[in-house]
């Protein structure tokens, strides 16, 4: 595999991606938008981060679209660069530079103000819906060959590892992280360091940093 391999596969998620929106806003008459990538593809990046799904913020489907989010991945990798929560909080924990060295994209490409309203809009369709992204996200995972998959929620891996998972053990009371294989690639999840009630201490992100860190040196 290479980097240009790389951006030809990402190039053919956005064609299929587009393709199967269309043809779900057909069915459904509803207009969320979608974004895939959230950095450029990196061949062979430290991590894949795979969060849950994207959120619209102050944006409608039609700005996201008049801007190119559903064109092709960003010119630069967003856990870096913006503001929103989990972006500061990975920056807080791993560094910008460090992330420039990243991708990142979601388990569910559509845009949604939280994971209830998603489940409840689509409803009739969520199963098919991530069967696609899935799909997809693996086909990105083996064009990538990432060192490491961090899936951002426990959840966001149970949802495509059912099983096999291993608990990391730790001194704290709630689980923290769990390791697991998505395909044929290492991958970890850690709980969601900006949407988790209550938020991860200081001595609960130092851990999965730490933990992560072991994991890319092994």
């Amino acid at each position: 595999m290479s980097q240009p391999n790389a951006e030809r596969v990402c190039k053919e998620i956005y064609a299929e991606t587009k393709v199967f929106y269309s043809e779900l806003r057909e069915r459904t008459r509803l207009d969320c938008g979608y974004e895939v990538l959230l950095s450029p593809p990196l061949f062979r990046p430290k991590i894949l981060f795979i969060g849950f799904q994207p959120h619209p913020g102050q944006m409608s489907s039609e700005e996201a679209r008049d801007r190119g989010y559903e064109c092709g991945p960003p010119n630069r990798m967003l856990y870096a660069t913006e503001h929103w929560p989990l972006a500061k909080v990975t920056r807080q924990m791993f560094g910008e530079k460090f992330l420039m060295q990243c991708t990142a994209t979601n388990l569910v490409y559509l845009r949604a103000p939280s994971v209830d309203d998603y489940k409840m809009t689509f409803r009739h369709h969520v199963k098919q819906i991530l069967q696609f992204c899935n799909r997809q996200t693996m086909k990105l995972a083996d064009a990538l060959e990432p060192k490491l998959i961090l899936f951002v929620g426990l959840g966001t891996m149970e949802m495509v590892v059912p099983t096999g998972r291993k608990l990391v053990q730790s001194s704290y009371e709630r689980r923290l992280l769990e390791e697991g294989q998505y395909g044929m690639h290492k991958a970890v999840s850690c709980i969601h360091l900006s949407g988790a009630r209550p938020k991860p201490s200081r001595g609960e992100k130092d851990f999965i940093a730490n933990h992560i860190g072991e994991m890319l040196a092994a």
